[in-house]
């Protein structure tokens, strides 16, 4: 049985060996030479796709794919582009949307994970020399090296996450790679995989539009692998495209170039006050959002003194697997936020990886408010028990009721909105599942679902 993840011709390698040394010539192309009187062109564009060291845009690889086919048979082109500007042995992988995750922690110990979350060894092998010139394209791709510590973090083109882990550390340079979802996720998308049931992510749209006052400062938290950034990512369409957006990262993965103003920042790992650093600085860049990717040490003191000073609407991601875990984490070293702070984060979400029907899923399993200063307490207003009867409390949440007073609105026509819109997401859920991320947008911003709109004021 042909094994559906190998991607190797050995013919087509013997002519890649010479291209690389640079002895190849129009003979050793002949069998796959569609126009026989284009001979020098095309070997012109054979050799310089050797002078690529690194890995390109899918956009150009599309294009380059498209003008060599004009000369050479097809598969013959694409798998010579795919070498020279792709992913290699990986090609197939890259080319699967079922896969998300790459391991590779040996030449012939190379897995994915499948969005069900099944591990699977994939029969692809690398050889020495094949892995050390990969390796070296991959750093040459993120533009870092192993100069400052033994590990390398990075973005590769099409917004994978990479993780490379020096062989000084565990005899083998271990590569991670988490692929980036080609087609964004949206709130409908996660409603119908029983992430979140719609009155939870209407109440989210709410709190985070915050009725064009006052909008929530969120943690999104859970363990590694429970979809805390793809979350993050989603709850970003909630915002309005006019506010201006200041984003923290160590790698790439958020996706904020829908915003008409916005800026991405990204901070040197190999420097433990980088992160730190540009969060403090993003209060003089006159933000109406900061975002931090992941929250990990005392950079979490930046963004409580932007809260502190009146920037609402702070988002980010923490690795925590409780509410009162984030609390503790927030309170204790690296981070030593002080109690009496703690309170300026209006909203906990808990983030799980559950069995549902048979699948693994990710869903929300906590949703809490910090209740008091002094012996802080915990408001859970949404708590995963059976998810048939589970939705978010919205009569008991404090955040509700901020909103309520700044605006001169009663708990029950908030509750009264949040329906409303719960019913839209709802209506988009049932007759329009695949809807694009662009055209949900343009309904959840349409000012007719405007809080006062909708309670005809």
């Amino acid at each position: 049985m042909v094994n559906k993840y190998i991607y190797s011709n050995e013919e087509y390698n013997k002519i890649i060996d010479k291209i690389k040394t640079n002895k190849i010539t129009d003979n050793d192309l002949e069998l796959y030479i569609l126009k026989k009187t284009d001979k020098e062109k095309i070997l012109k564009e054979i050799i310089k796709l050797n002078k690529s060291k690194k890995i390109q845009p899918q956009e150009l690889i599309a294009t380059t794919k498209v003008k060599l086919r004009i000369f050479l048979e097809k598969n013959f082109a694409d798998y010579l582009v795919d070498y020279f500007y792709g992913y290699k042995q990986l090609t197939k992988l890259f080319e699967s949307k079922e896969i998300e995750e790459i391991i590779i922690n040996d030449l012939n110990k190379i897995f994915i994970i499948d969005r069900n979350q099944q591990k699977t060894i994939t029969g692809i092998t690398f050889t020495e020399k094949e892995y050390i010139e990969f390796i070296d394209i991959l750093m040459n791709t993120c533009n870092k090296t192993f100069d400052n510590r033994e590990f390398i973090d990075g973005s590769l083109p099409d917004r994978s996450r990479l993780n490379i882990v020096s062989k000084n550390v565990c005899n083998f340079n271990a590569i991670t790679i988490r692929k980036y979802t080609k087609k964004p996720l949206t709130i409908i998308d996660l409603i119908n995989s029983q992430t979140l049931d719609s009155l939870t992510a209407a109440y989210l749209w709410t709190v985070i539009e915050g009725l064009n006052i006052r909008p929530a400062s969120i943690f999104i938290c859970g363990g590694t692998g429970c979809g805390k950034t793809t979350f993050l990512n989603v709850l970003l369409d909630f915002i309005k495209k006019e506010e201006r957006i200041i984003l923290i990262e160590d790698t790439n993965e958020i996706n904020i170039t829908d915003f008409d103003d916005y800026v991405s920042l990204l901070s040197n790992i190999s420097n433990e006050n980088s992160l730190y650093d540009i969060t403090i600085n993003t209060l003089r860049m006159r933000p109406d959002r900061i975002i931090i990717g992941e929250v990990r040490g005392k950079e979490v003191q930046g963004l409580f003194v932007a809260m502190d000073t009146g920037h609402s609407g702070c988002l980010a991601t923490l690795h925590a697997n409780t509410s009162e875990d984030t609390i503790n984490k927030l309170l204790n070293a690296p981070m030593n936020i002080p109690e009496t702070n703690i309170p300026l984060l209006d909203l906990i979400i808990i983030l799980k990886r559950k069995i549902i029907d048979g699948k693994v899923k990710r869903k929300i399993h906590q949703m809490s408010e910090i209740t008091k200063v002094g012996n802080l307490g915990l408001n859970h207003i949404y708590k995963d028990t059976d998810f048939s009867n589970n939705t978010t409390n919205i009569m008991i949440s404090h955040v509700a009721e901020k909103l309520c007073e700044i605006t001169n609105i009663s708990k029950n026509e908030l509750k009264k909105i949040i329906e409303y819109r719960a019913n839209i997401l709802d209506e988009i859920a049932k007759n329009k599942p695949g809807i694009e991320k662009e055209e949900l947008k343009k309904i959840i911003h349409n000012p007719e679902f405007e809080y006062n709109k909708i309670l005809g004021k």
